[in-house]
């Protein structure tokens, strides 16, 4: 069952709403001082609201320091707890205030290590980085070496005849009575069946070295720089889940120990009650209040038995943690560090514009757009290339008569090219990529203003828990005052039994008030780190 982070203080006011079917004539048997006709115990089933704490007024805020010139990331601050209320140290149980155990910064360099979204980030930068190896390689000319042998099979040469005039002109009385003797066949070119060739090879695109390999080595060192940014960010959303699972975990640890307590007093007083019950010393109404109150505590430990196991499960998974392998515990006590003030918003909107890695990922993708539509138009330009080639053959195939003998021979040329067709489909791919360059220009632009309105919010919703840290140490103050106060009134008979467990109440959910707070500020801080894009001083 999932539930919110308030369920617990959210079901607290069910704890006596049973007690309020009683309730008016419990009050008119034992009329209280402190009763009024506005007490909202006698209009709704809600805990009382604790009276006006007798000690001072909390402290107006300081005044938010002036805009820092430079656009360097300011330090973002923790908590901040201040007044003359009682200290979170009196207000909180031990478990709050661990000094040993995990840090945040013991899960963070964890979490660096074991998360899947940090390896694939990783091997995202190692593709990108590639590429620009790749795009740096292309200015290279295009070389190739070779070697070849074939073996020819064999053949009747080719021949032709001719008249042995000489011999003829020697013996011309033989020459004339056989004239076909003096006829001789000569071969063109005796066949050579084995054939050796060694080949080198140079050639140069001069209008892609400037139109085409350029914008791509443009755009494949942008994809690095958005695949850069990319990781930044997925380390950074790493390291906020990270925070979330931590403190969740520190709550829900809290959380159980505050409700364990809370029910241990509740069953405790309900074998009283019926002690009491038995001597004869109370009413079964008693009884009735302090075993529902006892039942009320058991579904709170319940729910927060369930919050736990699903908080431990998150944790495991963010820090790699195997199904039977205990998780640690907690260093919390750095809740209870006071820090300065929420920075300048006007400084955070600078620092997140410059830092930021969801916007930078923004700007390299308007980059890489445009280079591939400059990529696009070299189709729409002539071509000159040049090219050498130099061939070693055994026989050279240029010579006649061959000889079986290797010979060199060389050739060079240029060329200029220009392709209709492919400039025509250049020209229709340029209009889809002008669309593309202009959508991933819009889209920056809307990062710039989104990035803006999100540093505006963190920060409000960080200043916010802060002033909710100290509103709710007054409440905690109060409700315990009260609780303590009761408590005594009740030891003397000046207090019903139903307005003790009111109190408790109250002070029972200021508790986990208080322990909420301190988490949501812990939290919104980490927001607004995430959103600023740095890390730097993180505790």
């Amino acid at each position: 069952m999932l539930m919110s982070k308030h369920s617990l203080k959210n079901l607290l006011p069910a704890t006596c709403t049973f007690l309020l079917l009683f309730l008016a004539s419990t009050a008119s048997a034992q009329p209280s001082p402190d009763r009024t006709p506005t007490n909202p115990l006698d209009g709704t089933g809600l805990n009382p609201q604790p009276p006006p704490a007798p000690s001072p007024t909390p402290p107006t805020a300081p005044a938010a320091p002036p805009p820092a010139p430079s656009v360097e990331a300011p330090d973002l601050p923790n908590v901040t707890v201040a007044g003359e209320a009682l200290s979170l140290r009196e207000l909180l149980p031990a478990s709050m205030q661990a000094s040993g155990g995990m840090s945040e910064a013991d899960a963070l360099a964890r979490a660096a290590k074991t998360s899947p979204i940090g390896a694939q980030a990783a091997a995202g930068r190692e593709a990108a980085d590639a590429g620009v190896t790749v795009a740096q390689l292309g200015f290279l000319p295009r070389t190739s070496v070779g070697a070849r042998y074939t073996r020819l099979s064999p053949i009747t040469p080719g021949t032709f005849t001719s008249f042995n005039t000489p011999g003829c002109l020697q013996d011309i009385t033989a020459c004339q009575s056989n004239p076909e003797a003096f006829t001789v066949a000569t071969v063109l070119q005796e066949p050579i069946l084995n054939q050796f060739s060694l080949s080198a090879s140079v050639g140069y695109d001069f209008t892609d070295l400037v139109f085409r390999k350029r914008p791509a080595l443009h755009q494949a060192e942008a994809e690095a720089e958005a695949a850069a940014a990319q990781g930044d960010a997925a380390e950074l959303n790493v390291r906020q889940a990270t925070l979330e699972s931590y403190w969740s975990l520190a709550r829900a640890r809290v959380e159980r120990d505050i409700v364990a307590e809370a029910r241990a007093i509740a069953a405790r007083r309900a074998v009283e009650a019926r002690e009491r019950l038995a001597q004869g010393l109370t009413t079964s109404l008693e009884v009735l209040q302090a075993e529902g109150l006892e039942r009320s505590r058991a579904q709170l430990e319940r729910i927060a038995a369930s919050r736990l196991r699903l908080a431990e499960t998150q944790l495991r998974h963010a820090l790699g943690y195997g199904p039977d392998q205990p998780l640690p515990a907690l260093q919390t006590d750095g809740s209870l560090r006071p820090t300065e003030d929420v920075p300048d918003t006007d400084a955070l909107v600078r620092a997140a514009l410059q830092h930021s890695p969801d916007l930078a990922q923004a700007r390299a993708r308007v980059v890489a757009a445009e280079a591939r539509r400059a990529q696009n138009d070299a189709s729409m330009l002539p071509s000159l290339s040049a090219s050498f080639n130099l061939n070693y053959d055994n026989p050279n195939q240029r010579i006649f008569p061959q000889t079986a003998r290797f010979t060199a021979t060389w050739d060079a040329t240029v060329a200029l090219q220009y392709s209709i067709d492919g400039a025509i489909l250049a020209g229709a791919r340029r209009r889809q990529l002008d669309a593309a360059a202009t959508r991933e220009k819009l889209a920056q632009d809307q990062a710039r203003q989104q990035l803006e309105e999100r540093v505006i919010v963190a920060a409000g919703n960080l200043e916010a828990a802060q002033l909710g840290i100290a509103t709710a140490r007054y409440s905690a103050t109060a409700a315990k005052q009260r609780f303590e106060q009761t408590r005594e009134r009740h030891a003397q008979g000046m207090a019903t039994q139903t307005e003790l467990a009111e109190s408790e109440n109250a002070w029972l959910s200021s508790r986990l008030t208080l322990v909420d707070a301190l988490v949501d500020a812990r939290l919104a801080r980490a927001e607004l780190r995430r959103i600023v894009g740095t890390t730097r001083n993180e505790r």
